[in-house]
């Protein structure tokens, strides 16, 4: 079923590209608006909101972008074993957004009444740079237009751990991080009020839209929660350790090209984790893990708490010579992704923000 709103005349430049975009695809697009401030402050420049849409898209308080953990899984099996568990496929699609047509969306409704949106694969198109802002700005649009408040992002990540003991960090473990490594492409939506914190009078001024601090930039509840579920499937040996923040200081660290680091850059970053751990030993060690990240500043701009769980595929590159074979079991385990999905689909049913 489409998503994809009437036509309607649209005058920015952003709005005629976003028209062509969905053009290609034979749907219609309605054209740009200005955005609507909060009520009771003054408007950002006009100049800076020319980007916003009407969005004919589902809403739903919960979502769920997990990347690598579903790739075993074709759209299909996805689908089937969602809909065996009693959850309802109600719309999938794509739905323009002022920079491009949006990922492709599934409304699934739970025997609740729940309404879930998953967005696999962080939301990328196949073959497109899903890095830097592209990915971004379209995932991050949708997910405000729909209400998200709460959102999973599972994804394998190889481990730098600087440790030689028994409690490091190996794979097969399940983690929930501490902290990310900033990036300059983690930006905000741009002609939109929620495209910068340092120059926009909502923040600084009015103080209409909260501060980004990044004092807890992960949701503990919902690790709280997501690690209850997953300790039984611990205790059945599917998954390794359950390493949480209190335990490991995990930090998120994105690569920064189309594929894994160098040895230099994983040894650049052991080095100064083992730093951080020696300054700082009545606190827990600092472990670096290497995979695809998602704009998490962004997201706490928003008011989306976010889980990114991170599963440990292999060890990153330099750390042992060839990661290859402990990347591939890992990551393409069918029937390791049916278990994510489970965990995920109980995770939706039961959590409480």
């Amino acid at each position: 079923m489409s998503l994809l709103p009437r036509a309607r005349r649209a005058p920015s430049l952003l709005g005629l590209l976003a028209v062509a975009a969905a053009a290609a695809l034979g749907g219609l697009l309605v054209g740009c608006r200005t955005t609507t401030v909060p009520t009771g402050v003054s408007p950002l420049d006009p100049e800076f909101l020319q980007a916003d849409l009407p969005y004919a898209g589902p809403k739903a308080e919960f979502a769920s972008i997990t990347e690598s953990p579903f790739w075993a899984l074709s759209e299909r099996e996805f689908i089937a074993q969602i809909e065996a568990g009693g959850w309802k496929l109600m719309q999938r699609g794509r739905v323009p957004t002022p920079y491009g047509l949006g990922p492709e969306m599934l409304a699934f409704v739970t025997p609740a009444g729940r309404t879930v949106l998953f967005i696999r694969d962080y939301g990328r198109t196949p073959g497109g740079e899903y890095r830097q802002r592209r990915l971004y700005e379209r995932l991050y649009w949708v997910l405000w237009k729909a209400g998200v408040t709460s959102m999973l992002i599972g994804s394998h990540a190889g481990s730098a751990d600087w440790r030689r003991t028994p409690d490091a960090i190996v794979p097969g473990d399940l983690v929930f991080p501490w902290s990310f490594e900033s990036k300059g492409w983690f930006t905000g939506l741009p002609g939109t009020p929620y495209e910068t914190v340092w120059n926009n009078p909502l923040v600084t001024r009015t103080r209409e839209l909260p501060w980004p601090y990044m004092r807890e930039p992960f949701s503990a509840a919902m690790a709280t929660r997501f690690r209850a579920l997953a300790e039984p499937e611990q205790a059945a040996g599917r998954i390794g350790k359950i390493v949480t923040a209190d335990q490991v200081r995990a930090v998120l660290v994105s690569e920064d090209s189309i594929a894994f680091e160098s040895n230099y850059d994983i040894y650049a970053h052991q080095a100064i984790a083992r730093e951080i751990s020696a300054m700082q030993p009545d606190r827990p060690p600092v472990v670096t893990l290497h995979g695809s990240v998602v704009n998490p500043v962004l997201a706490k701009f928003l008011g989306i708490e976010i889980l990114p769980y991170q599963i440990i595929s292999n060890p990153a590159q330099g750390v042992v010579q060839d990661i290859s074979q402990a990347h591939d079991a890992h990551v393409f385990s069918h029937s390791a992704a049916e278990m994510w999905l489970r965990l995920e689909m109980r995770f939706f049913e039961t959590y409480h923000r």
